[in-house]
């Protein structure tokens, strides 16, 4: 802005033409009335030479004005954008225990002070402001040194407390500063302009010869002056377009996420508090084969199997009584064409939340695993001979859950008849590399299970999953084409009799999205600890389906400024999610989990 409304001053060794020389006139010989007039004419020169002086004084003293106060305005706004920026890192330092990264801002925000207080020396108000703001990162500091011997969640907690009044105040000075500045700033226009206009009035009121070059000199300044508003009004527009097309980048990154959330492979819900079905999603067409229209309104508990109506209605009572998600529950479910269908259901407690006001469940068709976790429990406990029992309870058993890494890609760039190709010859290398007793099993889409009966420990089972990774790292030759395929995996082991198959084959579940998490292409061996992150990822992706209705996701604009002049040139859209608890969370924390739910 600096660089876009200063007006420039007077062109040096400019001439004015059309003026006569005082010394020639004066030598003239003439008569009285020639004398008189050439007397006036010297002294309307005069004048105007002296009006003239006095406008090119002006404007100097206006621009010199102009230019400090645009100066240290424009350095106040880079003072301000590092105060936000470290306001930014205390207030994740707990969550991101970045203590260097908070140091890094402190100092990055002492040297921007660097810049008023040198452009600003002898200003009472900046020197009174700097010495502020020197006092507040003082009591930062401090609080930084305290929590660096022993930087713990807790230790950081409080000293980000400790910090948060400092931090502010600055912010708050230094706003104030930059407002009052600003107000300089503007003034120092305003008094140009003025400056201008009396300049053109006082040369235009002259006759003659004075009128001419009065004449000349204000349509010169008047042309600068147009050609400046025309440039500062084209940077005015080029900046409004900008951000009109961050909006819409914005509003298309909605959308999308909106599309993703209608699209997801499981069901979605909304029950009242009464019971009441208010919201299906579109995928209940697709698992269950009814339109969403037909089942609003209706009796949720209508297409539940008359065995599970009285423990899912106690699931979904306990669930309006108590904050958060719940854990997964299973029952049966009777589809469109009368068949019945093994379901899993996790709910959330949104009856709080004034934009859904409700319970949401989030609802998967299970009936591949229920079928498995069947043949599981009968292979473990029977010959495969004779039928019989057999001594399976004294061996260890192991599940492998496999999931081919951005399969979804093969189905949209080679059509779904490619993708059904691909799975066969996965599956028979997959087979392939087990031995006999092993039983391999496809639970949907590009979902694989393994059995893996007597082993004697975890450590085998790891190197089963290992010997499964390399053999489907080996390309595979598709119409043509060679198609590298990646998998992660996840690998969880019990006793037969002394853990469910289902749990099993959860467990394995669990260790395969964290296989995932973790940078797919791997596998991992379940602990204990992994259900408790499944919980916290369940609850934010319930709440993640609702951030666009609630309108949590907020944009951040981050200046780009060019380090020789110091102009802000552009800006950097950033979104983030303000949660209501866990205040504001970057994109790496949400965006992977619809990406990796299709």
């Amino acid at each position: 802005m600096t660089g876009l409304l200063r007006r420039p001053g007077p062109a040096p060794g400019r001439t004015r033409t059309g003026t006569a020389d005082p010394g020639r006139v004066l030598r003239r010989r003439r008569g009285p009335l020639q004398l008189a007039l050439g007397g006036v004419l010297v002294v309307l020169i005069l004048v105007v030479e002296a009006l003239i002086l006095q406008a090119y004084v002006n404007i100097s003293r206006t621009t010199a004005i102009f230019k400090d106060e645009s100066y240290v305005a424009g350095a106040l706004v880079n003072v301000q954008r590092e105060a936000l920026l470290l306001n930014v890192e205390i207030e994740e330092l707990p969550t991101s225990r970045d203590l260097r990264g908070a140091q890094v801002r402190r100092a990055l925000l002492a040297n921007q002070l660097n810049q008023p207080r040198g452009l600003g020396g002898g200003d009472a108000m900046v020197d009174a402001t700097i010495m502020g703001v020197d006092g507040d990162l003082r009591l930062i500091d401090q609080a930084l040194a305290r929590a660096r011997p022993a930087p713990t969640a807790a230790r950081l907690r409080a000293e980000a407390e400790r910090m948060r009044p400092a931090i502010r105040r600055a912010i708050v000075r230094l706003k104030q500063l930059y407002d009052a500045k600003e107000q300089g700033f503007f003034g120092a226009l305003s008094t140009a302009l003025n400056t201008r206009r009396s300049s053109e009035r006082l040369l235009v009121g002259l006759s003659g010869l004075v009128l001419m070059v009065g004449l000349a000199l204000a349509l010169s300044l008047r042309q600068r002056v147009r050609k400046d508003f025309a440039r500062a009004y084209q940077a005015l527009t080029a900046e409004v377009e900008e951000r009109k097309a961050a909006e819409r980048a914005v509003r298309a990154s909605e959308e999308r996420f909106r599309s993703l959330v209608q699209n997801s492979s499981d069901v979605i819900s909304i029950v009242d508090a009464d019971g009441g079905v208010r919201y299906h999603s579109e995928s209940v067409r697709r698992v269950l084969g009814y339109d969403p229209a037909e089942l609003v309104d209706g009796d949720p508990l209508s297409l539940v199997h008359p065995d599970d109506r009285e423990r899912v209605a106690r699931f979904v009572a306990e669930a309006a009584l108590r904050p958060g998600v719940t854990a997964a529950e299973t029952w049966r479910m009777r589809h469109r064409d009368g068949t019945w269908l093994h379901s899993e259901t996790v709910a959330a407690n949104l009856l709080e939340d004034p934009n859904v006001r409700g319970l949401v469940l989030n609802t998967r068709d299970v009936s591949d695993r229920k079928e498995l976790e069947a043949q599981l429990v009968h292979q473990a406990f029977h010959d495969g001979l004779t039928g019989l029992a057999n001594r399976t309870l004294f061996t260890e058993l192991a599940v492998l859950f496999i999931d081919l890494d951005d399969f979804k890609h093969v189905n949209d760039s080679l059509g779904h008849a490619a993708g059904d190709q691909l799975l066969i010859a996965a599956a028979r290398r997959l087979q392939g590399c087990l031995r006999p007793t092993d039983t391999a099993a496809r639970l949907g889409g590009d979902e694989f299970a393994v059995l893996l009966e007597r082993v004697t420990d975890a450590e085998s089972a790891a190197g089963v999953a290992g010997r499964v990774l390399d053999t489907l790292h080996q390309p595979f030759g598709l119409n043509g084409r060679t198609i590298p395929i990646k998998a992660s995996l996840g690998v969880a082991t019990g006793q037969p009799g002394a853990d469910e198959a289902e749990e099993l084959l959860r467990n394995a579940d669990v260790a395969m999205y964290a296989a995932k998490a973790g940078g797919k292409d791997r596998y991992e061996l379940f602990h204990p600890d992994m259900h408790e992150d499944m919980l916290q990822r369940l609850e934010l992706e319930a709440e993640l389906r609702h951030v666009a209705d609630r309108d949590q996701l907020v944009l951040h604009y981050q200046p780009i400024v060019e380090l020789v002049s110091g102009r802000i040139t552009r800006v950097e859209a950033l979104v983030r999610w303000d949660h209501p608890t866990k205040g504001l969370l970057p994109p790496p924390a949400f965006i992977p989990w619809p990406r990796s739910r299709g």
